[in-house]
């Protein structure tokens, strides 16, 4: 029952990490992917807003209002691609991961008023902007490489747990074929020396030592078996002495009768 209990509880736990690794490598996948995706968006959004800023210098017309709007739903489409890589941060990366979200409040600060000042010629400097940019991209990157090495670690740490059940399954496996042989080869010895101790009882007793009494070391078929052979030979002892009892008076009837014929055929013969 022990073993089994014990047998149970590591393969729960093997199963366990087996999956928190499948759910590792399908976060640092997804983590990837989306990382690709906000730097992607990040190039669009600079290009877009570079362009506009030549255009602007070049003398062409303002925005209309939906093409500003458009420009803000983007900005705020952005904002929350960033903040959806939230449930794939590490503790490791939770600080790398809040310097990201800083870095780029304060590109989406330059992007936003780009927008809404752009046509009264109040568009802060794209030098700012375009470093504000560097600084958000750098900032992605720094967080890609950490939440790497930290889907890493964990990959490592799982796997050293994976490799530990493993271990303990591989020793209860084989403690329990060492325990098997061992009950096995103890029963064998058992049944083997009480079918002996039987067999010499069974042999003493067919040869007429109805005295002997075959031992009984366990209670168990074969115990009920020894029993009930020493009870035949008991019974058999009782019979053979009633029988030589039997004989035995008449012998001396047998004696007492020759007796007396003797002495009444000298009675007769003697006047």
């Amino acid at each position: 029952m022990a073993l089994f209990t014990l047998t149970n509880l590591t393969y729960q736990l093997s199963s366990e990490n087996r999956n928190l690794r499948l759910d590792n490598l399908q976060n640092a996948v997804a983590s990837q992917l989306a990382t690709v995706t906000i730097r992607q968006l990040l190039e669009n959004q600079e290009k877009e807003i570079l362009v506009l800023d030549a255009l602007k210098d070049g003398g062409k017309e303002q925005l209309s209002k939906e093409e500003i709007q458009n420009g803000r739903s983007d900005l705020s489409s952005l904002q929350a691609e960033i903040r959806r890589l939230k449930p794939y941060v590490y503790a490791e990366t939770v600080d790398s991961y809040n310097t990201l979200l800083a870095g780029y409040d304060a590109l989406h600060d330059g992007w936003y008023r780009f927008y809404v000042g752009y046509n009264n010629n109040q568009t802060p400097s794209t030098i700012k902007i375009e470093r504000a940019f560097a600084n958000t991209m750098q900032l992605l990157s720094d967080f890609e490489s950490l939440e790497i090495l930290a889907a890493e670690q964990q990959t490592l740490d799982l796997q050293k747990t994976v490799r530990f059940t493993d271990r303990i399954t591989l020793t209860i496996y084989l403690f329990t074929i060492a325990l098997t042989v061992s009950l096995g080869y103890l029963l064998i010895r058992y049944t083997n020396r009480s079918l002996n101790e039987l067999n010499l009882g069974t042999v003493r007793i067919g040869g007429g030592d109805l005295k002997y009494h075959i031992p009984v070391n366990n209670d168990d078929e074969i115990g009920d078996l020894t029993i009930a052979f020493n009870e035949m030979s008991d019974k058999l002892s009782n019979a053979m002495a009633q029988v030589q009892q039997s004989k035995e008076k008449a012998d001396q009837a047998n004696r007492s009768k020759t007796n007396f014929l003797a002495n009444m055929s000298h009675e007769l013969r003697t006047p």
